[in-house]
């Protein structure tokens, strides 16, 4: 029995979880696929605009815990991307495919605002793998939205790569390893027949895992004859050995992958042995003649599977380990002449973030705003802000702008900033000053602050110091002899 009691718990924004780029729904795009082309895939394949139509009218049901893992810092949801989905569409409507916006904002329309779901439950797994269980289950055996054969397939081989073995996937699945090397059988060939080149009606054909008829293609390679008249075989991990040239392969296997694309073949015209040895004949002038050898690694380009490999734990690794428990490296040294600055960095900097959250979000805004503030009485800025916020004159000698004012005047106004930070680390701070509902915003950092119900953890922590890391380092150094940079003096 697994045990999943350990498994940690967290309330997180919707916004701020990710969707999955390995989702098994999602077809091979040939790079790693954005949140929204995930979300147009969901919206388009699988029945998301039904499902946020159900949530807008009779609630969102908790019962069903969104599983997640945690990858570099963020929480990727790795069941439940249908449901994170409709309701990330629900809070911002604009994200889904162009033809589908307008109804996705009267669903939203049709929510008072108290419910709409802001924060989400959500189970934290230790890994993908040890989370595999739960989610082969739901998505092989029970009635939640079946995956296709294609999708069982390209999950499987997923969790291999992993590291975890086929004897260790078996036994935490409960699937037997014969079911598990079939579909690694179907997995190898689908992804050599998306890399044949086809005409585009015929390409669109295979590349779309829910429309390519896969149980032709099982058919096909669970037969002997066809194996043999193709010159090819399976190693235990289901990878492709051919022992004729790989030329000859591509030759007949891309006529067998048109035919079933076509109609010309399908499971019932190969339903007997008659039949295959008809279609074989038919083959006959595109039979491999020539020998050679070929695996499904070298014809696709990527290294050999490593799912027989015993590994020594379930427990495969997802993502890196922490160079430091600390927010903010040791390395960052402060060259201004501000005592105060260099003590908080100095604090910062020996406090552990996982046990003191609390204190660590505190010390963390007072030390990015204080350095800002340093930053900008230095070099004129605030001088030049103060006298455009307060044109009329009416606010005290003492006042001073907020931390949302300066940041956002810092970004915008200040062309050694500009120039000093890479472009996305600006268009990411920009966002956080300006967008309220960003999930790393100015608001959510005075949250922390002010609002004893709203709890920073680790992960958010880390998340806001690298949004702000590029900003940091620049304010750390002297700039007194920087003629970018007007210092007052």
């Amino acid at each position: 029995m697994k045990e999943y009691s350990a498994w940690g718990s967290e309330t997180p924004d919707v916004v701020s979880v990710l969707l999955d780029a390995q989702n098994p729904r999602i077809p091979e795009l040939g790079h790693q696929a954005t949140q929204r082309e995930i979300v147009a895939e969901l919206v388009h394949n699988d029945a998301v605009y039904e499902l946020a139509r159900d949530i807008a009218t009779l609630g969102y049901f908790p019962t069903e815990t969104l599983i997640c893992v945690e990858e570099d810092e963020n929480l990727v949801v790795v069941e439940g991307n249908r449901r994170l989905a409709s309701l990330k569409l629900l809070l911002s409507p604009e994200l889904a495919p162009s033809e589908f916006v307008s109804r996705f904002r009267k669903l939203s329309k049709y929510l008072p605002p108290s419910a709409i779901v802001k924060k989400v439950s959500v189970l934290v797994a230790p890994s993908r793998s040890q989370a595999a269980p739960l989610i082969m289950n739901k998505h092989t055996q029970t009635g939640i939205r079946r995956w296709e054969p294609i999708q069982q397939a390209r999950y499987v081989s997923m969790l291999l790569s992993t590291g975890v073995s086929l004897d260790q996937l078996a036994d935490a699945t409960g699937f037997s390893k014969g079911d598990l090397v079939k579909n690694l059988r179907i997995h190898s060939m689908y992804e050599i027949a998306s890399r044949l080149s086809f005409d585009s009606k015929t390409a669109e054909g295979v590349k779309n895992p829910r429309k390519f008829n896969i149980s032709t293609l099982e058919r096909v390679v669970d037969n002997p004859e066809m194996r043999k008249f193709m010159g090819i075989a399976f190693d235990q991990a289901g990878g492709v050995i051919g022992s004729v040239h790989p030329d000859d392969f591509k030759k007949v296997y891309k006529k067998v992958i048109q035919d079933i694309v076509s109609g010309a073949i399908d499971t019932r015209k190969l339903n007997n042995s008659k039949a295959v040895h008809k279609y074989i004949a038919d083959l006959g002038p595109l039979k491999p003649e020539r020998i050679g050898n070929f695996t499904s690694a070298t014809l696709l380009g990527t290294k050999v599977q490593a799912g027989t490999k015993a590994s020594p734990s379930l427990k495969a690794k997802t993502r890196t380990g922490r160079a430091s428990p600390y927010l903010i490296p040791k390395t960052l040294k402060c060259e201004l002449s501000m005592p105060r600055i260099s003590d908080i960095l100095g604090e910062l900097q020996r406090l552990r973030v996982e046990g003191f959250e609390n204190g660590a979000s505190v010390l963390l805004r007072i030390f990015i705003e204080m350095s800002i503030s340093h930053y900008m009485e230095s070099s004129g800025g605030m001088k030049q802000l103060v006298a455009r916020l307060d044109k009329d004159r009416k606010k005290p000698p003492t006042w001073t702008p907020s931390f949302r004012q300066m940041l956002g005047d810092l970004l915008q106004n200040d062309k050694a900033v500009i120039a000093a930070i890479p472009k996305q680390a600006l268009k990411a701070l920009n966002k956080a000053v300006s967008d309220d509902e960003h999930p790393l915003s100015l608001d959510s950092m005075d949250q922390f602050v002010h609002n004893p119900y709203d709890a920073p953890t680790e992960r958010r922590l880390r998340q806001f110091w690298n949004s702000f890391e590029k900003l940091v380092l620049f304010l750390m150094q002297d700039h007194s002899a920087d003629p970018a940079v007007k210092v007052t003096k």
